[in-house]
């Protein structure tokens, strides 16, 4: 076989190989010979995201918020997901990296969960900053993160028409910068169908003809792809020449008062140096002109599209109002919608409150995570409705759900977050100056333990909800409405924990992250809760039940202990390994409904005269369940 044979036969493996790669979320920087690219066959999996490791909670609140987006669907309705800021980590930002990661990967898992339960997703979107990209994230890191995040997505958003957009952390700009090439590989080459005005720099639209709308995926850090931090510009005036210009083609298609318009892109339009943008958007609006790298482009009678909203990121926020325009460093409202759309990641959450040309940017208060829960991460499930003219956006995870009218009609959003409660309205959303009522009701077995009422952020509890009728009302609906209520189970057992003090007899019930130490005094521990001092009869012969949702007393850090009635210890404080292990230490009891039982006798000294007693396990403060000689069912 001749030399040039067999390079056409290595050539064309190494063609194919690379195909696969590709075709896998596995990046192939360009020059990368066929022996590396055999080494990149491990990042390859036929199945990453296996149904039967999806945690229960994620499955849970992803259905909820499936049934929400199913009752406000219409036979027009546009259904697209929208994830951005999960700023994945890798050894970069060690004390971050489990939890940001751990929310991340349950962000995919809650996407594919919906792909299977969604009736319709007609497209997708990623609204940048995919990695950490921190002064300690190397080009290597980056790839690496990509390479998971791309990987996960690529399985929930399979067959699904995607748009992705570069964030500031994405361009390598806080440390080494990856280039154009490099972010193609990794962000845009997704948005497979788009027509591109850039494909080196990933700016495109897309059409959706049945739909009649146009989702237009601006690249609003080009700038900093290019010269990083001291960047001149957001867009290029190329890029702003080819927005104008893509709004102008579809403003006047001959059906063009039938279509919509969504722009996608990391910073909102009217952000710092993004304004540009946003100046276009209000001449589009308005029907004026506007001059773009040496171009006019004339809206007069070329506008009838209807433009919903600019839904962004970078903010990790759930702020929604209108754009501004900016002239001589002050931004004036237009009548066009902007929507955040808040950060997966674990952290940061709100941090990006910030004021630019007199425009605040961000939310009141933030939606911090919670690991371990369906609240571990947040992203958007948005329901367009043409024929209503509005916007539903409801939100997975840590948040909160919006509305927009983005006609003349305002509507408030209607959001329930209820813990064994039912409420007889389902309602997503009310219109401006219209009545809301509602019925809320304790599951079977549980009685109403706490119930807010909060509108536009104000608290209405007293006058909008009569406890006796479990009746929430609310005459002329004015801003969000945000019902939070919450039932406890009817039990038959008396929790000490809440009547524990502090050593003065202040009400102390319970400290997360702490443990009790050997000295009966407290020390840091994450992950564990302690009582205060619980008042005792002194007496020893008791049978102790530990409890709860998510308690556990099998591990060092567990224990007990006995106090005299100056808060002094009594004697030595008992470890959980310590049951059961002679005569002169408590009596193990097998109880299935505790995680812990046990008794005390004569033998055991410590509780004879005892006037209070502490317990530490693990778990939250908030599910612990103390009892004395009472089961606990």
């Amino acid at each position: 076989m001749s030399i040039s044979s067999n390079l056409e036969r290595i050539n064309g493996a190494k063609s194919t190989l690379k195909t696969y790669l590709t075709d896998n979320n596995v990046a192939v920087p360009d020059g990368t010979k066929i022996d590396a690219m055999a080494e990149l066959l491990s990042g390859v999996s036929v199945d990453k995201i296996n149904h039967a490791d999806i945690p229960s909670y994620v499955k849970s609140e992803a259905l909820a918020v499936a049934e929400k987006v199913k009752a406000v669907m219409k036979a027009d309705s546009i259904v697209f997901l929208a994830i951005s800021d999960l700023h994945h980590t890798g050894p970069q930002v060690d004390n971050w990296q489990t939890n940001i990661n751990a929310g991340n990967l349950h962000a995919c898992q809650a996407l594919k969960v919906l792909s299977y339960s969604l009736p319709q997703i007609d497209f997708a979107c990623m609204l940048g900053d995919v990695t950490f990209g921190n002064a300690k994230t190397t080009t290597q890191l980056m790839q690496q993160q990509f390479n998971q995040i791309n990987g996960w997505l690529g399985e929930a958003w399979k067959n699904i028409p995607q748009l992705r957009t570069v964030g500031n952390h994405d361009t390598g700009e806080y440390s080494t910068l990856v280039g154009a090439q490099f972010l193609k590989n990794n962000i845009w080459k997704y948005n497979e169908g788009a027509v591109y005005g850039s494909e080196e720099y990933g700016y495109c639209y897309r059409d959706f003809a049945e739909k009649k709308l146009r989702v237009i995926c601006l690249n609003t850090c080009e700038g900093e792809t290019v010269s990083g931090e001291s960047a001149a510009y957001c867009c290029s005036p190329e890029q702003l020449l080819w927005f104008a210009q893509t709004l102008y083609a579809v403003g006047s298609k001959a059906d063009a008062a039938q279509w919509g318009i969504i722009v996608l892109g990391h910073y909102p339009l009217d952000l710092g140096g993004a304004y540009p943008t946003g100046n276009i958007v209000k001449a589009y609006v308005a029907g004026e002109s506007t001059v773009q790298n040496g171009v006019t482009v004339n809206f007069n009678g070329h506008n009838s599209a209807k433009f919903i909203a600019n839904v962004h990121g970078h903010n990790h926020c759930f702020q929604f109002g209108k754009l501004h325009s900016v002239a001589n460093g002050q931004g004036t409202e237009f009548d066009a919608w902007r929507m955040c759309t808040p950060n997966a990641c674990f952290y940061r959450n709100n941090s990006g409150v910030v004021t630019m040309n007199g425009i605040s940017f961000g939310d009141p208060a933030p939606h911090d995570k919670t690991a371990g829960t369906g609240k571990d991460t947040a992203f958007n499930v948005n329901v367009i409705n043409p024929s209503e003219q509005v916007l539903y956006s409801f939100c997975y995870g840590a948040g909160i759900d919006r509305t927009i009218g983005y006609a003349a009609t305002v509507y408030y959003s209607i959001t329930n977050t209820l813990t064994n409660v039912t409420t007889s309205n389902d309602a997503v959303a009310a219109e401006d100056g219209t009545a809301y009522s509602a019925t809320i009701t304790a599951a079977d077995g549980y009685t109403m333990s706490s119930v807010t009422v909060k509108m536009g952020g104000t608290d209405i509890t007293s006058t909008a909800y009569n406890s006796d009728t479990g009746v929430v009302s609310i005459a002329a609906v004015t801003g969000d409405v945000v019902i939070t209520a919450k039932a406890t189970k009817v039990v038959s057992y008396h929790n000490l924990v809440p009547k524990a003090v502090d050593s003065s007899g202040a009400s102390a019930p319970y400290t997360d992250g702490l443990m009790l130490s050997s000295s009966g005094t407290t020390s840091e521990y994450n992950h564990f809760t302690t009582t205060g001092f619980i008042p005792f009869d002194g007496g020893a012969n008791h049978i102790y039940r530990i409890g709860g949702e998510g308690i556990t007393w099998n591990e060092y850090g567990a224990r007990i202990a006995w106090y005299n009635a100056d808060f002094t210890l009594k004697s030595s404080v008992v470890k959980y390994d310590k049951i059961g292990a002679s005569i002169y230490y408590p009596t193990k009891i097998d109880d299935p409904n505790a995680a812990a039982a046990f008794s005390t006798d004569a033998n055991v000294a410590p509780p004879q005269g005892a006037a209070y007693f502490r317990v530490s396990a693990k778990g939250k403060g908030e599910n612990l369940v103390v009892t004395l000689d009472e089961k606990i069912e």
